[in-house]
């Protein structure tokens, strides 16, 4: 499609919608099912996208947006959080007479608001610090080894007839 008429299509089709674009990208759609939600392929979005730089923007922002929300869902389950539990249990109202005897008894349900705290959480601390600091937290191991390991230990089967070594073969099966 020539420039002139790609420009035409996106004000029309594509330019409207730039919000809910950046809502796919921020919900974390890929770029083929955004363009497939406009109707068209990956590589016409990608060109549009390399045309208009709003385009560019919103897809950027939106897929930034979501990132944030999972990094900083990430920290709190790292580190902990408190939050507001409501637990709902009976209320019990009795009344009694002058002489102490019970005259009515009212139960209601009561919804109490508990404050929690959910403590961090291994694997999310292990994530982060191996990725934010990954110079002093590396999730890997450095073995140095020198010298063969097998050298003295494997016998020497050149000096064995081949019947001999048949035998050997057939212990390897049981």
């Amino acid at each position: 499609m020539p420039r002139k008429e790609r420009s035409q299509y996106y004000q029309e089709k594509i330019k409207p919608f730039l919000e809910i674009i950046a809502a796919d990208a921020r919900r974390g759609l890929s770029k083929e099912e955004i363009a497939k939600n406009l109707g068209m392929t990956g590589k016409t979005l990608y060109l549009y996208e390399k045309d208009f730089e709003e385009l560019r923007e919103a897809l950027k922002n939106g897929r930034e947006e979501a990132s944030k929300v999972v990094e900083n869902e990430l920290f709190k389950n790292a580190v902990g959080f408190e939050y507001i539990d409501k637990i709902v249990t009976n209320k019990k109202e009795v009344q009694y007479d002058e002489n102490g005897k019970k005259i009515s008894e009212k139960v209601e349900p009561v919804v109490l608001e508990v404050k929690k705290r959910k403590p961090g959480e291994l694997g999310a601390q292990i994530f982060w610090l191996t990725n934010k600091l990954p110079e002093h937290w590396k999730n890997t191991q450095n073995i140095k080894h020198e010298g063969n390991l097998l050298a003295n230990k494997l016998p020497d089967l050149s000096k064995l007839s081949v019947e001999e070594l048949k035998q050997l073969t057939k212990l390897g099966d049981i």
